[in-house]
């Protein structure tokens, strides 16, 4: 679906969020909505290192903070600008 879905648009940008189970966990702790599902439920849906592998896919760390992920993407978004 997401494949055909990249396919439809001329411009895209796709990023994969490499983020642990740990780190999804604690960072689903902070949400308005972390009581609507739990721990258990991410375990269970929790699928790692699930890439599309199309071009242009890029991968942002963990590690990155949000500062980060935030300038990666405005910087990729503003570079596809002034090259169209």
């Amino acid at each position: 679906m997401l494949h055909e879905l990249i396919n439809q648009c001329s411009r895209h940008f796709i990023y994969y969020f490499d983020v642990s189970l740990e780190e999804t966990i604690k960072r689903h702790a902070t949400k308005s909505n972390a009581h609507e599902f739990g721990e258990k439920e991410l375990r269970q849906w929790y699928l790692l290192h699930v890439l599309l592998k199309v071009p242009g896919e890029k991968i942002i760390s963990e590690s990155n903070s949000f500062a980060q992920t935030v300038e990666q993407i405005t910087v990729d978004v503003l570079n596809e600008a002034l090259a169209f």
